[in-house]
Order: C-alpha cells, then structure tokens, then sequence
C-alpha cells in the first residue's frame, strides 16, 4: 500500500510492503530475484521475451522510452524509440526479428539492429494500446480509441483490415490473437453486460460475444489465450478482477479467487497484470503490485507466491520466460533506491 507523509509542509510518498500471507493463513517464501538488471531511468509497465528468450523489450510506465535489455548480462542493448507520448503494450514477432508497440503511433522495430521500419498513425489521432502479432508472423493487430480494431500487414506496414467496435464511441484495450490465428478476442469499454467478443481474423466477422456475471464490469483492459488455445483469460480494470473461459465455446470455466477459509464465501482475487505459462499449465498473476501468484489453471488452485518488495515499490510488470523457468518483473522504486529495474525471479521448481 502507499502512505503520505507530510512533515514540515513536505509530501514524500512510501510504498509499504504488506504480505497478504496474514489474511491467507500462509507464511510467504523466503525468495530474492536471481538476476538484477541495470537501473533504469522509468519504471516498466509492460515486459516481452523475445522467442528465444536472449532478448526483453520493455515498455514504461507513462512517457519514457521503449527499450531492448540483453537477459544474461541484465545491461540496455538500446533505445527504441525516444519520443515523449505516453508508452503501452510492446511484443516480439513469433520470428523475434521484430518489436512493435502501442503508442501514439503504431511502432515496428528490426530487433538485431533497431531500425525503424514501421511508425504509422495506427489509430489517426487516438491512442494504440495493444499490439498483437498473429502466430505465422505476417500481420499485427492493434486496437485503439478510435473504435476499431485494425490488422496490418508487417511486410508492407499496410492496412488490411478494420473491425469496427460493437460499442459506439469506446475505446479499444486489447485486442489479441488465438494460437491457431483464426480468431481475435477484442475488448474495451464494456456495454449491456457484454465485456468482449471473438472475431473471425479472416474475415472480420464477429463470431459471438460473450457476457460475464458481474454487471458492474467497465472495461476489458487485458486478454490472453493459454498457448494451447483451450483457454483465454480476461481482467477487468476497475475490479481489478479475472476470468478464465473456454476459448472455442465462450463458456466461463472459473473466476479467480484468494484461498478462502472453509464454510466462508470465496473472495475474487485481485490483480493487476497476468500471463501464461509456456506449457499453458500456470497463469502467473500480479497481486497488489507486491507479489507474484501462480495459479494452476485446470484447477483454479494457487500453487505459489513470490514476494516482490525486492523492487522497493510497486511491481508493474510480469513476463514468463519462453522456457518457463524464470519470470520477469519490472517496476517503480523509490529515489535513489535500486528499484527501478527488471528482475528476474526462478519458478523452476513449479509442480
């Protein structure tokens, strides 16, 4: 949690770090990361590992810069882009020859030498908050405030689709592809309980919506299918809350929830950023911007927590490893303190 402190007409803001372990029942791990990478000058909001695991893009949290980290050696191979708009999602080409991102533009770079080849409008005058490259590497979807959902040809930066929205005047939050490529699962500002729909990638016609419980859920803020595609995960921003569903039937298979004390009702867990294992058998979840949760996801079961106050302040960013053994974090230290950094953290051991 975060408490003001005002001595003397003075503000300094301090993150505390609470374990949850208390109201679990639960003693936390006694786990530091195992690789520390080089400071940074912005926190990380978003992180992506390059196919064969050498490379981490990073993105930041407001206006910073889109960088490229070397994983075995933690230090910065380069800046990508050095603009002052406000920064989103980054992702690597299933080929990792490529980074895009979401920004004011929509943005591909070569990843062996960090050359431009794409900075296009993306979304005229609205913002790009995702990028999502399609299995075979050909065509990258971006989704953004100006309602639509538009799929670009990487070879040519050309258009070749737009997906309207089915909400008028909303903005876009994800949008991303299936495993397979035949399907993109959009979502956004929410309407009539309808929280996000699957579309055929082909075509662009919209195969169904689907509609979760709650009726109080505002926008879909972040979407994941398990690699497998027998899943797809799905968070809300405000509740700050997920559901797991079956990909091919829309059906909900469970939402998330804390490890409850027997005969009590279940609490949804809360959570800020979440990804899949590799094997599809974990979803690793951001709690409270102070520890990492791994839920096996047949089960719903939490197999393991990680404490990240190592980050001396609110954790951001998490990425699994294209091998599964480690993840990454990134996030916000306080000044002067060793926080702004991404760290890596060894989940070898998982059942």
């Amino acid at each position: 949690m975060t408490q003001l402190i005002k001595p003397a007409g003075m503000v300094f803001a301090v993150w505390l770090f609470v374990s949850p372990c208390a109201s679990w029942g639960q003693s936390p791990e006694e786990e530091g990361p195992v690789k520390t990478f080089q400071k940074d000058t912005h926190a990380q909001s978003h992180l992506s590992f390059s196919p064969d695991g050498r490379y981490i893009a990073s993105a930041p949290d407001g206006n910073g810069m889109y960088k490229l980290w070397d994983v075995s050696s933690g230090k910065l191979l380069r800046v990508l882009d050095k603009s002052s708009a406000v920064k989103y999602k980054i992702a690597f080409s299933p080929d990792g020859r490529h980074v895009a991102a979401a920004s004011d533009r929509f943005y591909v770079w070569e990843t062996a030498t960090g050359k431009t080849i794409h900075a296009l409008p993306g979304h005229p005058g609205k913002r790009v908050y995702s990028v999502s490259f399609s299995p075979d590497g050909k065509t990258v979807a971006t989704a953004g405030c100006d309602t639509t959902t538009r799929i670009w040809s990487l070879e040519t930066g050309g258009l070749v689709r737009v997906i309207p929205y089915d909400r008028e005047e909303a903005c876009v939050h994800s949008a991303v592809f299936s495993p397979d490529g035949k399907t993109l699962a959009i979502g956004g500002v929410c309407q009539n309980n309808v929280t996000f729909s699957l579309w055929d990638a082909g075509t662009g016609e919209q195969n169904k919506k689907i509609v979760v419980v709650p009726d109080d859920v505002d926008i879909i803020d972040q979407l994941a299918y398990s690699p497998d595609g027998k899943y797809l995960a799905v968070r809300a921003y405000a509740k700050r809350e997920a559901w797991i569903f079956k990909a091919a039937s829309g059906e909900l298979v469970r939402r998330l929830e804390e490890p409850g004390v027997p005969g009590e009702p279940s609490q949804p867990f809360k959570l800020d950023k979440f990804c899949f294992s590799p094997n599809g058998r974990y979803l690793a979840c951001l709690h409270n911007f102070n520890e990492i949760a791994i839920f096996e996801v047949d089960n719903g079961v939490l197999v393991k927590r990680i404490p990240t106050e190592a980050h001396q302040g609110p954790t951001y960013a998490l990425a699994f490893s294209p091998d599964g053994k480690y993840l990454a974090t990134g996030g916000e230290g306080l000044p002067k303190l060793t926080g702004r950094q991404i760290l890596l953290w060894s989940v070898a051991d998982l059942p």
